[in-house]
C-alpha cells in the first residue's frame, strides 16, 4: 500500500471492538480454513482507512507530534491517548499491534450516505460509523468486508486527512515526488464524494470469498450482535450498527504487512 495511512478504529475497551476484533482473528478464518489454512491468513485490527498515500515522515521526525498536530475534522480536541507530550507513550502502547498477529493485535486493542459530504458536520459532533452491508472485492486488502456509510461526520474526517496529511504533506517534498503521493489536480471534495469507500476490511486473501461461506460470516456477524443499519437484529440483543468516535492510528503501510504496526495514536471525542 502506497505511503503512511490514517485508520479509525473503534473506541478500545468496548463491545463493538472486541467482537469485530474476535470475528476477524478467530471466526473469519476458521470459516476459510479448507481454502487457507487459518495461520496464514493476516489478521489486522479492525479499522477504515482514512487515507493512504501519505508521504512518510522524516527519519527521526516525532510522529506523535505530528498526529496531534494534525488538523482533523473530528469533533475531538486534538489530543492523544497519552496526553501529548513526546510521544514515547503512544509508542510503547502501541509497540507490537502487529497487522498478523493475532495475540498483539488483540492486546493493543484491549489496552491501548455518498453525498454526505456535501453536508457539514457540527464541529463538535463526534465522528459516527455506521454500517451499510456485507461486500466482497476482488483485491487482496478489499476480499471481504463491511461497506459504511459516508455519514457526513465520517466524510469530513477524511477529507480533512486527505487535504492535510497527503495534499500539504506532498508540497513539502520535491515536485517531482510530490505526484506520487497526491494526483495532480485531484479535488478532495470529489475524491470523498466518488473515490471514498469507508469499510472494515474482515479478510486479506487471494480466494473467493463468496458463496455459503460469506453468508456464514454474515451469519457469524448478526450471532454478535453486529448488525447493519436497518437490518433485523437478533431477538433479544441490542444490534450493534457501527460506533462513535474512536481511535486515528498513523501506520507505516509502505512497509511489509508483518511490519504494520502503529507509531502513534489520537483518541477521538466519543
Amino acid at each position: 500500500m502506497p505511503g503512511w495511512s490514517l485508520w479509525l478504529l473503534p473506541p478500545r475497551a468496548t463491545q463493538i471492538c472486541d467482537q469485530l476484533d474476535r470475528h476477524i482473528s478467530e471466526f473469519v478464518p476458521q470459516v476459510y480454513s479448507d481454502v487457507q489454512p487459518k495461520d496464514s491468513i493476516p489478521v489486522i485490527p479492525a479499522h477504515i482507512t482514512l487515507t493512504s498515500s501519505i508521504p512518510p515522515l522524516e527519519e527521526g521526525q516525532d510522529a506523535q507530534a505530528w498526529l496531534d498536530a494534525l488538523p482533523l475534522e473530528d469533533g475531538g480536541d486534538g489530543g492523544s491517548s497519552s496526553g501529548g507530550g513526546d510521544g514515547r507513550q503512544s509508542e510503547e502502547k502501541t509497540e507490537g499491534a502487529t497487522a498478523i498477529s493475532r495475540q498483539e493485535s488483540s492486546d493493543a486493542n484491549a489496552n491501548a450516505n455518498t453525498n454526505a459530504s456535501a453536508k457539514k458536520p457540527n464541529s463538535s459532533s463526534a465522528v459516527e460509523v455506521k454500517f451499510k452491508e456485507l461486500a466482497s472485492g476482488d483485491t487482496f486488502f478489499k476480499r471481504l468486508y463491511i461497506r459504511c456509510h459516508k455519514t457526513a461526520s465520517l466524510c469530513a474526517l477524511a477529507s480533512s486527512a486527505r487535504r492535510h496529511a497527503v495534499h500539504h504533506r506532498a508540497s513539502d517534498v520535491a515536485p517531482e515526488q510530490a505526484k506520487e503521493w497526491a494526483p495532480e489536480g485531484e479535488d478532495v471534495e470529489q475524491w470523498v464524494q466518488h473515490s471514498y469507500d469507508p469499510h472494515v476490511s474482515l479478510l486479506y486473501a487471494d480466494l473467493d470469498p463468496t458463496g455459503n461461506r460469506m453468508d456464514t460470516v454474515g451469519d457469524g456477524l448478526r450471532e454478535k450482535g453486529i448488525t447493519m443499519a436497518g437490518e433485523e437484529k437478533k431477538e433479544g440483543m441490542a444490534g450493534m450498527e457501527g460506533w462513535t468516535g474512536g481511535r486515528v492510528w498513523l501506520v507505516p503501510t509502505e512497509r511489509g504487512l508483518k511490519e504494520w504496526r502503529p507509531v502513534a495514536e489520537r483518541v477521538l471525542k466519543g
